[in-house]
């Protein structure tokens, strides 16, 4: 009988633009396959609030505590849950989207450096769900949740983020599976089961797979 070396679960993560309906999907999945789900919980990351209301004075401090908090949060879910699947409701290299958009070129090699040596402690995610929207829809999203630090986020920027994140969802190395979620075309909130019944095929397979592979090894 084979046996796995690592007893690492594979991991989820996902990645999109804000009010692209990220930690929604994720749930629903994780719900679904009865998965471990690891929540990004924002609103407990310092500098998050402080970055919105003065984005100069706190872009690094906010960047390297999100980078932080989900290296963090993702070696706590691996060791926490007896699961051979976790899924994250956030993506580790997402925060280096966030980070290309600095003011300050330094700060994107401080951000770097810290992903890098995260990666290697943690390893890179065996899949990752890149959750889509157009930008017209995240403003409407985002005017609808009404998170107060959120109102200052403009369309320019979020067509910036869309623009990083997609420049490193591009260098993402190939060992990692790429699963696309248009959930614009899908309504996972008002049409719940249709659109779960339209990503799940592809969801199970590579579930499917990716299992089997980890138990030859």
């Amino acid at each position: 009988m084979s046996v796995r070396m690592s007893i690492r679960p594979l991991r989820v993560e996902f990645c999109g633009g804000i009010g692209a309906g990220k930690s929604t999907v994720a749930e629903m999945l994780a719900t679904r396959y009865r998965l471990p789900l690891v929540r990004e919980h924002y609103e407990r990351i310092p500098f998050w609030e402080d970055f919105y209301r003065d984005p100069v004075a706190f872009e690094l401090e906010k960047n390297i505590s999100f980078l932080l908090f989900h290296g963090n949060a993702i070696r706590t879910g691996m060791a926490r849950h007896d699961a051979q699947s976790i899924i994250c409701d956030f993506a580790l290299f997402q925060d280096l989207a966030y980070a290309a958009m600095s003011r300050l070129p330094g700060d994107y090699v401080v951000i770097a450096s810290v992903h890098e040596r995260l990666i290697a402690r943690l390893d890179l995610p065996d899949l990752v769900i890149y959750v889509r929207c157009s930008l017209d829809e995240q403003l409407t999203r985002i005017k609808r949740r009404d998170r107060e630090p959120e109102r200052a986020i403009t369309r320019d920027y979020l067509e910036k983020l869309s623009m990083n994140i997609e420049a490193q969802l591009s260098g993402v190395p190939s060992s990692v599976a790429i699963m696309e979620v248009d959930t614009e075309r899908l309504d996972f909130v008002r049409e719940t089961q249709s659109a779960l019944s339209a990503v799940a095929p592809q969801f199970e397979r590579w579930l499917n797979h990716a299992s089997r592979s980890a138990q030859t090894l």
